[in-house]
């Protein structure tokens, strides 16, 4: 039996981040988080989708296919989550020197994106350009499904000490600063 168009889409768009809710916003523009959540369940346990699924990944396992999920999640971790100390040695008199290569942790160098080495004046400089971080947190988030517009609400709201509640017939925000639970009863 042959796809809609919809229905092809959806397959596409699950396969590149496997999160069914935001595979189906993309394939169809639908904005309600609830519809594109029942949707996407009820996509999913049709075997012409899951069918197709597998042949889209089947498709692209070349060298890029070989490289699984995790294994991009670590890379991007690496990067991501690098520290300055681990490439550099700071002595008392606040000396800076440049550990060697291959006294780093096992994967650290991936986080380097450029070493410079100038000599003059008798001396020897070496500059050390770590890869965008931010960058890498954004893509880490972005393909952990973490950067869609619910997620970026949630952290608005804790930021400001306030959380969304589950109660009957819907959900509540509730401002945090108030200890007195008591006060939401009334509302």
């Amino acid at each position: 039996m042959a796809l809609t168009r919809l229905e092809q889409s959806f397959c596409l768009e699950y396969t590149k981040d496997y999160n069914p809710v935001q595979a189906y916003i993309r394939a169809s523009n639908e904005e309600d988080p609830k519809t594109s959540y029942n949707e996407s369940r009820r996509l999913l346990q049709q075997n012409k989708i899951l069918r197709r699924i597998f042949e889209i990944e089947w498709e692209n396992r070349g060298i890029e296919g070989r490289i699984s999920r995790e294994a991009i999640i670590e890379e991007l971790k690496k990067v991501a989550f690098s520290d300055i100390k681990t490439f550099i040695d700071v002595d008392d008199e606040g000396e800076v020197t440049l550990k060697n290569l291959d006294d780093l942790p096992e994967g650290a160098s991936r986080a380097i994106s450029k070493i410079e080495v100038h000599s003059g004046r008798g001396k020897q400089t070496v500059k050390l350009e770590l890869s965008d971080r931010e960058t890498c947190l954004f893509k880490l988030g972005e393909y952990l499904g973490l950067n869609n517009d619910l997620n970026s609400a949630l952290t608005t709201l804790e930021r400001y000490d306030y959380s969304i509640v589950k109660v009957p017939g819907g959900f509540q925000v509730r401002d945090l600063r108030y200890e007195d639970e008591s006060f939401f009863d009334d509302l």
